[in-house]
């Protein structure tokens, strides 16, 4: 059995996907605007009561659940706020509060799994905080919810993400994490967990760039290449026989006879049903969300979908795809190599689609080879088995032959494969999960630790201390944290205006902001 996790990410509960979430409410069923985008939430939760619930002796009750959607589980926050850090009885009814959900929740993903993972994936935001972000001893409570969640994860066999909208909770949630990194990813290998930390370091520079091949959106139920083609099959109507011996073709001429099929009903449908298809995943999955965490300008991928964008936006760094209109001004990019949902037509699937990619797309490829020539990239759930990657990467070694006895980037595979790691080289360094070659029967088992993986990059990618200055983190600082802000404050605080008219404290004020405070 795996050791349960407990995992960090920025982002939007209402967008995650998971087995089951916590949705706080009280014993009268109020709830904070937030909450209201929940699908007839009154309807549901006043279904859901019970006179247990109402009088406070139960504290965690799920809701009916519904196809394809996580399952709140209505989490009562304490009746009375905490009055001060030490507080033992207060942290101690939040603690109750935390366990009570793990227990309900966990039992509800287990008869009503919504994710395809060997441990039930439960989602939580920072609970009983004045609605997370506000709190004056959020700090206090949140490094609780650490150590109970961490707890109950292991009571009841269950992954748990603490998922938040919020740059200073998720900076100190990491920075917490980080001071004793063994306990925080004892699922990892040494090695796997000093490869994180190396890959982080670049992170940190700017000098990583993720690139995103299909296993990421699986986690969020998106289809594998080989699912989506057999989908379409069944939806064209595809008899068992023919099906069967077109499994055996390549993927790209399995496309290209489905697309011929749809096409001759009416020319363009393929495309449509393959933006269709895809286009019907909102919810993205721990492995988009965790990847915002790389601060990078750039980013690519091989998927048409929108899980990526959803999960940068909700991180509160979000890119301009493209190709695309580029509305909004943003700093940073994500180049859909293979084309998009939001245009069926740029859609590249079929051998044909491959064959007219270097004539429509050779802008396109050429960001691709100038970020392999100036940064590192980072491939994540990408099979390696792409021909137009192994040309890109070919031609950069050719244009830069100064990079040959280095790496050009880091491909994180799921199982170890000395044929690969000969074959490339000099070119990507390969990071299996698991130590052994693939076994179709732990594919599952090293998908997860491909997560803990990417959970632990993120934390140690993460170089923010937006926490310092901000309000509601004294409580959980330690001595040294608190004098550096005392420090800091006087600073701000005492600074005349004649200093604050010099053109150095426009950097002065910007350290503030960044370190959470009002930068003026």
């Amino acid at each position: 059995m795996p050791r349960p996790h407990l995992l960090v990410t920025r982002g939007n509960l209402l967008n995650f996907a998971s087995d089951a979430w916590l949705l706080p409410t009280d014993r009268f069923l109020s709830f904070t605007d937030f909450w209201r985008g929940v699908p007839q939430l009154d309807d549901r939760a006043r279904a859901a009561l019970t006179p247990e619930f109402s009088d406070g002796r139960q504290v965690a009750l799920a809701l009916a659940p519904r196809d394809g959607e996580p399952t709140p589980v209505l989490t009562a926050v304490p009746d009375r706020a905490l009055s001060d850090a030490d507080d033992e009885d207060g942290l101690a009814d939040i603690a109750r509060r935390l366990q009570a959900f793990v227990e309900v929740a966990a039992r509800t993903a287990t008869t009503d799994r919504r994710t395809r993972r060997p441990l039930p994936l439960l989602a939580v935001p920072l609970f009983a905080t004045s609605g997370g972000g506000s709190g004056p001893l959020r700090d206090a409570v949140l490094a609780q919810q650490l150590r109970v969640l961490r707890e109950s994860a292991e009571t009841f066999q269950v992954d748990i993400t603490i998922v938040t909208l919020h740059a200073d909770v998720h900076a100190f949630a990491q920075s917490r994490r980080r001071l004793d990194p063994v306990s925080s990813w004892p699922e990892l290998e040494a090695t796997a967990l000093e490869e994180a930390q190396s890959l982080a370091e670049r992170a940190r520079r700017r000098r990583l760039v993720p690139f995103l091949g299909a296993g990421t959106s699986v986690s969020a139920g998106g289809p594998s290449w080989t699912g989506l083609l057999e989908k379409l099959g069944q939806e064209i109507g595809l008899d068992p026989e023919t099906s069967e011996v077109l499994s055996g073709k390549n993927v790209l001429d399995q496309a290209s006879y489905l697309a011929t099929l749809f096409d001759e009903e009416q020319p363009g449908r393929f495309a449509d049903a393959v933006a269709r298809e895809i286009g019907s995943l909102e919810r993205y999955g721990l492995a988009p969300a965790l990847l915002t965490a790389i601060d990078s300008e750039q980013a690519i991928t091989l998927n048409y979908d929108r899980l990526f964008e959803t999960a940068s936006e909700d991180a509160g760094v979000p890119r301009a795809v493209i190709p695309g209109d580029h509305e909004g001004d943003h700093e940073r990019w994500l180049l859909k190599l293979h084309g998009t949902v939001d245009d069926a037509s740029s859609i590249v699937l079929t051998r044909d689609d491959y064959l007219g990619f270097d004539s429509s797309r050779r802008a396109l490829s050429s960001i691709v080879k100038a970020t392999l020539a100036t940064r590192h990239l980072l491939f994540v759930g990408f099979g390696l088995t792409d021909d137009h990657f192994h040309e890109i990467v070919h031609d950069v070694r050719r244009a830069f032959p100064s990079s040959a006895s280095g790496t050009l980037a880091t491909a994180l595979t799921l199982f170890a494969d000395p044929l690969d790691e000969r074959l490339w080289q000099g070119r990507l360094r390969l990071v299996p999960m698991l130590p052994t070659p693939r076994d179709p029967s732990r594919v599952g088992e090293a998908a997860r630790l491909l997560e803990i993986f990417l959970d632990a990059l993120a934390a140690f990618a993460t170089d923010a201390h937006s926490y310092l200055l901000a309000r509601g983190h004294e409580s959980a600082m330690t001595a040294a944290e608190l004098r550096l802000r005392a420090r800091l404050t006087a600073l701000l605080r005492e600074a005349t205006a004649e200093e604050r008219a010099t053109g150095a404290w426009q950097e002065v004020a910007g350290m503030s902001e960044r370190l959470g405070g009002e930068g003026r």
